[in-house]
């Protein structure tokens, strides 16, 4: 029986000192915006059940 391997990574961009400027977070946040049609419902459909409440 042979094993099939899939690859699988994480791509981030950075800025000259090192900071995060897209990565996994905004790309999920894109997708659903784009899902939704909204930033409000897609922010809502990404926080976390205590941010709800706020």
């Amino acid at each position: 029986m042979s094993t099939i391997l899939y690859p699988k990574f994480k791509l981030w961009f950075i800025d000259k000192d090192g900071k995060a400027i897209f990565g996994e977070s905004l790309a999920e946040l894109l997708e659903a915006i784009e899902v939704h049609r909204s930033v409000f419902k897609a922010s809502r459909q990404l926080s976390t059940p205590s941010q709800k409440n706020v």
